[in-house]
């Protein structure tokens, strides 16, 4: 396999940096970018268009369901996960499930290569979905490139801040978007002053969206918040 130009979104946390993964992949003229935590691996997946995302899962990290779904929300491109050997069946089954193909840790060489070249040749580049610009929300259509809201009584222009957040939101729709990962994103850091600032900017999103009866945002108490939308009756936003 001609290897230049494939890129691979590389989540590596823990005991993965020793086996020097994006080494072995790079030295096969694969471009790997790594991401050590879930909002580095959030604005990886924003800027850049990648072929394959593979991941190092370790016992306690995230769910590997939901991490996943995550990915998959984002763009459509293939996964590939590293588990550790002494990784028990429920997990495997979820990697079964969710994932292209996964590896067993520690690694050899070949094996990794060849996985990531098997599970490549079974997704077409015609096939893969870049980061959508426009969500339905409800019966309105949220621009993230422009950031304008698209709503029944007009249209709603929005802050680069309130935009990054509306995206966040949607990405993590009918789910909750953990307080932590919005600050670390969006503002890079978790502090008291930039908490209080998301949540003036999520009552801000809230009035926004308030006349649309399919959509609603709640505060989950010291966990996050969560965009619910409802089906609306011909299943789309309108613009």
């Amino acid at each position: 396999m001609h290897n230049a130009g494939i890129n691979i979104i590389f989540f590596a946390p823990g005991i993965y940096q020793d086996e020097k993964t994006s080494e072995i992949l790079s030295a096969r003229s694969y471009n790997v970018v790594e991401a050590k935590t879930l909002p580095e691996l959030l604005n990886a997946l924003a800027g850049h268009d990648f072929d394959i995302a593979i991941f190092g899962i370790t016992p306690g990290s995230e769910n590997i369901t939901d991490l996943s779904a995550t990915i998959r929300s984002i763009c459509k491109i293939p996964v590939l996960f590293i588990l550790p050997a002494d990784t028990d069946s429920t997990r495997v089954d979820q990697a079964k499930s969710c994932a292209d193909d996964f590896i067993i840790w520690p690694l050899r060489d070949e094996e990794l290569i060849l996985r990531t070249e098997l599970v490549l040749s079974c997704h077409s580049r015609r096939e893969r979905m870049r980061q959508p610009d426009s969500f339905p929300i409800g019966d309105m259509t949220f621009d993230y490139k422009n950031q304008v809201l698209y709503t029944a009584g007009g249209i709603k222009n929005l802050t680069k801040i309130e935009a990054q957040l509306l995206h966040l939101l949607c990405l993590y729709r009918n789910t909750i978007l953990p307080r932590e990962l919005a600050l670390e994103t969006i503002w890079g850091e978790n502090d008291y002053f930039k908490s209080r600032s998301m949540d003036v900017y999520v009552t801000k999103l809230r009035k926004l969206v308030s006349g649309d009866s399919l959509v609603s945002i709640s505060n989950i108490h010291k966990v996050g918040f969560r965009l619910d939308i409802k089906k609306s009756t011909d299943g789309e936003g309108k613009r």
